[in-house]
């Protein structure tokens, strides 16, 4: 199991009328050349007479998603310049938590747009609603290769492809080098278990500053960052037949008491600053 978070790209079913294979391919190829990586050569086209544009919601703007905002304006582009059907990229400005209610909203009133982003949190939500356009006929299997397994399979539901994945974010845990010097610690200090963890943090924390940070928001982030550590303890959600919950095994309940006896030992704040522990700017600089 990969301790990953996910971004995909979805089509929506309002395509479903419009579906045709031949456009598809013959317009895929040559956006394929100018990105291997990115997904619209493999979303669902509408035909020549739907000659509105597609619109595609994403969220990534300036700042320290500049990089990001930059990519999709550039496929787009891309995209646009070989192809009679045109792409109409629109940011949709605020935190994610106001993007998916945002996207929520707009498919309630029937003004959904037609490719979206979504989060690991949300996919099931849309999947389970019927929403969701299924693209398994329209990937040739050259198409399905460029993705890991593993990753793809996150996106199917009974057999059917119904994202592509365009971003897998890995966890990772950084420290402050300085904070590390300033507590008299050194890299030979770098726990290697949870206990050697909440000592270190322990000397780490100060009236200034919480030794460690957590996702305490309620949310689909906090459990992409809580999974990681039920995983390290041996735990899981489901049972490895899948038909029942093991959310008593022991490693999840390890898992779930290190983290409430962190916050209850003050070593990591109940409430992060900012959009969330992910907001490593505002916390950092607190």
């Amino acid at each position: 199991m990969s301790d990953a978070r996910t971004i995909s790209t979805v089509v929506s079913r309002k395509f479903q009328s419009h579906v045709s294979r031949r456009t598809l391919l013959k317009t895929g190829g040559a956006f394929t050349a100018a990105s291997s990586v990115f997904s619209m050569p493999y979303v669902v086209s509408r035909s020549a007479a739907q000659s509105e544009p597609m619109v595609f919601w994403q969220f990534y703007s300036g700042g320290d998603n500049s990089a990001q905002a930059a990519w999709f304006e550039e496929m787009a582009q891309a995209w646009n310049d070989e192809n009679e059907i045109k792409v109409q990229l629109e940011y949709i400005p605020g935190s994610s938590e106001d993007y998916y209610t945002k996207l929520s909203t707009a498919f309630a009133a029937g003004q959904s747009p037609d490719i979206f982003l979504l989060s690991p949190s949300d996919f099931l939500r849309y999947a389970n609603n019927n929403t969701l356009q299924d693209l398994t006929p329209f990937l040739e299997p050259e198409a399905q290769a460029d993705f890991y397994p593993d990753i793809m399979a996150t996106r199917m539901v009974n057999d059917q492809i119904l994202g592509l994945p365009m971003e897998v974010e890995p966890v990772a845990m950084f420290y402050s080098v300085k904070a590390f010097e300033e507590a008299g610690l050194s890299e030979a200090d770098i726990p290697q278990t949870w206990e050697e963890l909440i000592d270190v943090a322990e000397k780490l924390s100060t009236s200034d500053q919480y030794g460690l940070q957590f996702e305490t928001r309620p949310g689909g982030y906090q459990v992409f960052m809580w999974y990681p550590w039920m995983w390290m303890g041996g735990g899981d959600t489901v049972t490895a037949d899948g038909l029942g919950s093991n959310f008593n095994h022991p490693g999840t309940v390890q898992a779930l008491e290190l983290w409430q006896r962190v916050v209850n030992q003050d070593i990591a704040p109940r409430e992060a600053l900012g959009g969330g522990s992910g907001d490593v700017t505002a916390n950092l600089a607190a």
